[in-house]
């Protein structure tokens, strides 16, 4: 029974995860993960490429969660004042710290 090592380009159940590198069945990999780009022959130059993938998903990851946060840390700096409307039904509007200061300074006449 021959064998050969793939790389897993995508998670395959009772198998392994992207980017391990797993003893199949040389006719399961040719007819079955081959065909269907699940999987590339572990050479080192597909090593090699598997990893600078991995690298640059990393480092968008990174950038995305850096700006994730930036938003937050954005929106957690406003507050909200609920307004009546005539019918009596309330609705929010946002407001910055600096307009919230002005219109309980406007209220209190000073």
């Amino acid at each position: 029974m021959a064998h050969t090592k793939v790389l897993l380009r995508e998670d395959v159940d009772d198998l392994g995860a992207r980017g391990e590198i797993v003893r199949v069945r040389a006719g399961y990999a040719r007819n079955y993960l081959l065909p269907r780009k699940l999987a590339v022959e572990a050479t080192t130059g597909n090593v090699k490429g598997i990893e600078q993938e991995r690298a640059a998903l990393l480092k968008k990851e990174a950038k995305e969660r850096s700006t994730a946060e930036a938003q937050s840390e954005q929106m957690t700096s406003h507050t909200f004042a609920r307004a009546a409307e005539t019918s009596g039904r309330f609705h929010c509007a946002p407001q910055t710290a600096s307009g919230s200061y002005d219109r309980v300074k406007g209220q209190s006449g000073s």
